[in-house]
């Protein structure tokens, strides 16, 4: 499987910064700035949709969220550590 990012998406950067922890040639602060833009990144998709399934109308909304479920699913089975499974990685 391979997962493609909107070079163009303004998230992409941060997300970017996050998948490629290079650090080695960066100062505490350097790490440290970048660890909280990442968050931020990451706060900022959890609310979008949060958003984005609060405003659906009301049949659409129960199809969203269960999307959302079924997505928790599925990102549940890679932190599983009862079944031999990889832990998340970027090998996964």
């Amino acid at each position: 499987m391979q997962v493609a990012l909107n070079t163009n998406h303004p998230v992409h950067s941060h997300l970017y910064d996050i998948m490629h922890p290079d650090v080695e040639d960066m100062t505490e602060d350097e790490v440290r700035e970048r660890l909280a833009r990442a968050a931020a990144a990451f706060r900022i998709l959890i609310y979008s949709w949060a958003r984005y399934e609060d405003e659906q109308t009301e049949r659409d909304r129960r199809r969203v969220r269960n999307a959302r479920v079924e997505w928790g699913r599925y990102a549940e089975e890679f932190f599983d550590e009862d079944d031999d499974s990889v832990p998340p990685t970027d090998l996964v």
